[in-house]
């Protein structure tokens, strides 16, 4: 495979095509410094085989909220000590260095700089200060020196962020670079702060590689198209840089970038694009989730190497996997961002949905149990499904019931035309818990059917089921799940609660042609939806003309209608079919039945919650077990 085969890259000789980009994992201290944690989450990494890692954000500056620190002579052996891990496994690795610009997010009470005095529209949103000359070389002075620092911890190279509207980006964009002097108007102009904090560092730290990590376009309103970006890679290229890591759009883009809507590779051709335009080594990122993908870009000639973050969080082995022919055990990032993008944007330490090791690797590292237990598990939806196959691979004996299909409750969520990415959770459980040898009973489990088994343990997870309201007329009415699951609807829906179901039913039903209005007590729609995915559904949902209502109660279900009140005024809904989505509760399943034996609930039976808590629940126990 042309993933697996080396590549040089500035001088750098790389074994293999797999990049780990840099990702805002918050497993550094509260001032940036590297932790055990995050040199055991690289670890895992290395150990498995990635070709070149990333690490950052790394900030230049003490007073940035978040990233690696790279600012002060201080933090150099922490760096180091990361720096030795990837070259015990012959990795090569490199520091992403940042300044957010008018991004910051101050631990101090400094106000944020730009090239412009124009405000950001996320985040702070207060308007910076224009950087003057002597303000802007100090900067490129800051650069070089944490390049000198990488170069001294041992890094073999650095990595620009002049992407995703941090400070060289806003640097490179007419959107918010209006400068009258040398560093803004014409694209030359815009790009000679970068090309210059390239030259400073090869000035301050000779042959030493730096590559950039680009916007191949920038998505924002008057901001550099694919067209704008290849004439800034070659001038970048110009003044030295070793490679170009292309992404698409900036944090304030008006379109989706990372999530399910997106699909797989759907940003490559921006790589290509870049390709085309310089002689350098060219990284395609955004939405590359499995090795047949990133060896069709590599063949294809569209990119030289391919960035996989996401689905190195997921599946770390993924690298040994590929080396080994075992691909069908890889466990695939679905790009729900749960654990990963939503937790970093909220400054929390990440972890993952399908990878509850996340951050815990030395923890979940070589399991096996002292004594063989024979351990039943009922239900076969995430949380059960998690748990087995870890119980399996401690070395226990594992049979599990499911009465349906494995997958439980994300069987209904890949029925969204924004979800369909779920589906890969239950397909992977699929194949690789008949691999564990965990033995699968697909019938309904009763208490007597369990307790013939002698079992050691049971682990109930059966999940939840539809909470009913008492609305006058709710027999009139069909669930949520009963409509994901195939249920007739007529042509004019009223869904009834505006959570993350009730969304996903609507897209559903919209996408087939449905006339849908979404019902919701609260101000908000989506409420319970990540805050990196949440605006998507909402613009999709906008998109298929769905109406949404909130801060609306449905009163009465009658056989062709929902009657509703907002402030204290009534209306009728008419609609064919009256939809219920106001949440779930635990379901009844066998655990008070099961009392004489050593036995657990996890997952939605016990609390209903996303299937991120599910996993990390089931992973907790079967750690324990």
């Amino acid at each position: 495979m042309k993933l697996l085969e080396p590549v040089e890259v500035g001088g750098m000789e790389i074994k293999n095509r797999i990049v780990m980009p840099a990702v805002g994992s918050n497993f550094w201290t509260v001032d940036g410094a590297v932790t055990k944690k995050l040199i055991e989450f690289y670890r895992e990494r290395a150990m498995n085989g990635v070709g070149y890692v990333v690490v950052g954000v790394a900030k230049i500056e003490p007073q940035f909220f978040g990233g690696l620190a790279i600012h002060d002579d201080r933090y150099i052996d922490g760096l180091k000590k990361l720096a030795d891990v990837f070259h015990e496994y012959d990795v090569k690795c490199a520091v992403q260095l940042w300044h957010p610009g008018r991004y910051e997010i101050s631990l101090s009470d400094s106000q944020p700089v730009s090239a412009s005095d124009i405000p950001p529209p996320i985040f702070t949103r207060r308007k910076p200060k224009a950087l003057t000359k002597d303000e802007i070389l100090k900067i490129e002075d800051e650069f070089a020196e944490a390049a000198l620092r990488a170069k001294k911890a041992g890094f073999d190279a650095v990595e620009l962020i002049c992407s995703a509207g941090y400070l060289i980006s806003q640097f490179l964009s007419p959107a918010t670079n209006k400068r009258t002097d040398e560093y803004g108007g014409s694209l030359e102009n815009r790009a000679r702060f970068a090309v210059e904090i390239i030259e400073r560092i090869k000035e301050k730290c000779g042959n030493f590689p730096v590559g950039c990590r680009i916007s191949g376009d920038e998505f924002v309103e008057g901001g550099n198209t694919l067209e704008d970006m290849k004439k800034i890679a070659k001038i970048l290229e110009s003044a030295g840089s070793a490679y170009f890591n292309v992404t698409a759009g900036w944090h304030e883009s008006k379109r989706p970038l990372i999530t399910m809507f997106v699909p797989r590779g759907g940003f490559v051709y921006l790589a290509e694009g870049i390709k085309s335009a310089v002689d350098v080594p060219v990284i395609a990122s955004n939405r590359i989730n499995t090795p047949e993908l990133a060896e069709k870009i590599l063949q294809e000639g569209k990119a030289d190497m391919v960035s996989m973050m996401r689905a190195l969080l997921a599946d770390p082995e993924l690298p040994r996997k590929v080396m080994e022919g075992r691909m069908d055990e890889i466990r695939v990032c679905v790009a729900c961002n749960q654990g990963c993008m939503d937790y970093a944007f909220r400054g929390k330490p990440i972890t993952c949905l399908v990878n509850p090791a996340v951050g815990r690797e030395k923890e979940f590292r070589n399991l096996k149990a002292d004594v063989k237990k024979r351990i039943v598990v009922v239900g076969g939806g995430p949380a059960g499904c998690k748990a087995a196959e870890m119980l399996a691979e401690k070395g226990h004996e594992v049979i599990l019931f499911e009465k349906k299909r494995l997958g439980g409750q994300l069987i209904f969520a890949a029925k969204s035309p924004y979800g369909r990415e779920f589906s890969a959770i239950p397909e992977y459980f699929e194949r690789v818990l008949p691999k564990r040898e965990v033995q699968i009973r697909y019938e309904e489990a009763t208490a007597e059917k369990v307790l013939e088994l002698n079992p050691d343990a049971v682990i109930v997870a059966v999940g939840a089921e539809p909470i009913i309201p008492q609305i006058p007329g709710v027999e009139n009415a069909i669930t949520a799940f009963e409509v994901l699951d195939g249920a007739e609807v007529g042509d004019r829906a009223v869904i009834i609660g505006g959570g993350g179901v009730g969304c996903s039913t609507a897209a559903m039903l919209a996408e087939n042609g449905k006339d849908v209005t979404i019902v919701e007590m609260l101000p908000k729609i989506g409420n319970d939806i990540g805050i990196s995915t949440r605006w998507n559904v909402l613009l999709y949902l906008r998109e298929k003309g769905v109406k949404m209502l909130t801060n609306t109660k449905a009163v009465e279900i009658k056989k062709n209608s929902v009657v509703v009140e907002s402030q204290g005024e009534r209306k009728e809904l008419e609609c064919d079919t009256a939809i219920i989505a106001v949440g779930t509760k635990p379901a009844d399943g066998l655990y008070d039945e099961l009392k004489d034996v050593e036995v657990y609930r996890i997952g939605d039976c016990e609390c209903p919650a996303k299937a991120l808590d599910a996993i990390r629940q089931a992973a907790d126990l079967a750690l324990k077990l």
